[in-house]
């Protein structure tokens, strides 16, 4: 049975799935764990860049599709790591699968919803495909209650977006820096701040992130470093949020992905819809479009 691939390249990692085309419809009734309900499913993460910024050859999504033995109808990708990156997408796709990607353009219009960018071309892929995503998700999880009019978007990664869908209209957002971003901006441009901040970055569990009077009032400078990193993103995020639902006549819902999402939500007072792999659920729901 021919398979549909899914490419989501972003600033840092290629996140990618590979699903049976006959799977396609199911994935907007997934609910909060999106693709990984889906029966014929399968996923991965590669780096995009290896020591010196060498690309990564892509070896373990090819072995994993030619382990299955699958034919590929479809490559679908999002892409905001460059022309560099790009290229090397295509390359490995046609020489892998004689198919090329179709790379998805934040046009006017996508899974039947606007674009309002004033240059929609501006607009990366990635939030455009996150905030369509959500909208259907959040459309499908509410056909009980009635959806509410306006869908708040937060994808947190290296870069962490809040953008606001009013109805089927994309209206725009903000870009802030991520946690692991924040941290290596202070590592690279403070003389005095002196942290190993790939270290910093590195460093994982969901202490990292506890936020309280303790743990932010810190006594030494890579403790004070990760509070305001911290502090960045949930400040940031919350106050994008206030501002949005301010603005709003009627309450939002308020959807979060990405690997920071626990963070970025850390400080709002609400209910939130949280989804893993909202890029490529986008990308899943455009590709049923295309398949007859």
């Amino acid at each position: 049975m021919a398979a549909v691939l899914l490419l989501d390249a972003g600033n840092q990692r290629l996140k990618w799935a590979c699903l049976s085309c006959s799977d396609l419809k199911s994935v907007s009734h997934t609910g909060f764990a999106g693709l990984s309900q889906v029966p014929s499913f399968r996923t991965g993460v590669a780096d995009l860049y290896e020591g010196d910024c060498k690309l990564t050859s892509l070896s373990s999504l090819k072995q994993a599709l030619q382990d299955e033995e699958q034919e590929t109808g479809l490559i679908l990708s999002s892409s905001v790591a460059g022309s560099d990156v790009r290229e090397h997408i295509e390359q490995i796709c046609r020489q892998t699968w004689r198919c090329s990607p179709e790379f998805i353009a934040p046009d006017r219009s996508l899974l039947e919803y606007t674009n309002r960018y004033d240059n929609p071309t501006q607009l990366g892929s990635d939030r455009w495909l996150a905030a369509c995503a959500a909208r259907q998700l959040v459309d499908e999880l509410s056909k009980q209650g009635g959806a509410p009019e306006a869908v708040i978007v937060i994808d947190a990664g290296t870069a962490v977006t809040v953008d606001l869908m009013v109805d089927r209209e994309f209206q725009g957002g903000a870009i802030l820096p991520g946690y692991g971003t924040t941290i290596q901006a202070l590592g690279s441009k403070t003389g005095q701040i002196r942290i190993d901040a790939d270290n910093l970055v590195r460093q994982s569990g969901i202490e990292r992130f506890q936020i309280d009077a303790v743990s932010l009032a810190a006594t030494n400078s890579d403790e004070a470093v990760k509070a305001g990193a911290i502090a960045s993103v949930a400040g940031g995020v919350r106050y994008m949020v206030d501002q949005f639902q301010s603005a709003l006549n009627e309450p939002s819902a308020v959807c979060v992905s990405g690997g920071d999402a626990q963070l970025a939500a850390s400080s709002l007072d609400m209910p939130c819809y949280f989804f893993e792999n909202i890029v490529l659920t986008g990308l899943a729901m455009e590709a049923d479009k295309k398949i007859v």
